[in-house]
């Protein structure tokens, strides 16, 4: 994770840490860009009281894709979502402030 009061990249260890940064980095700004491979029910734990808009890149044919949850993130106003087949990268993106690249699953 890279931040704007931070000039170099962390390694952040756990998916614990990569929440806790996720969430710390979206306070930071009024938009918000994900790109990850699957969308499941604890998106809205994390991002649930985000109040920028966001746009979200998202495998919905994976396996591991809740439908519920997606549709739960499409009746919000401020959340689009689209369909990218075989998306298997993690990518958190706030323009002008930082970024979460990665991996991992959780």
């Amino acid at each position: 994770m890279k931040s704007k009061n931070d000039s170099t990249a962390k390694f952040l260890p756990d998916p614990s840490s990569i929440r806790e940064a996720i969430v710390e980095l979206a306070s930071d700004s009024k938009r918000l860009d994900i790109a990850v491979a699957f969308i499941r029910p604890e998106w809205e734990s994390l991002l649930g009281n985000y109040l920028g808009t966001t746009r979200v890149i998202c495998w919905l044919g994976n396996p591991a894709t809740d439908p519920y949850a997606v549709e739960s993130m499409r009746l919000r106003e401020d959340l689009l979502v689209k369909q990218r087949d075989g998306l298997h990268t993690k990518v958190y993106l706030v323009p002008g402030v930082g970024a979460i690249v990665g991996s991992a699953n959780d």
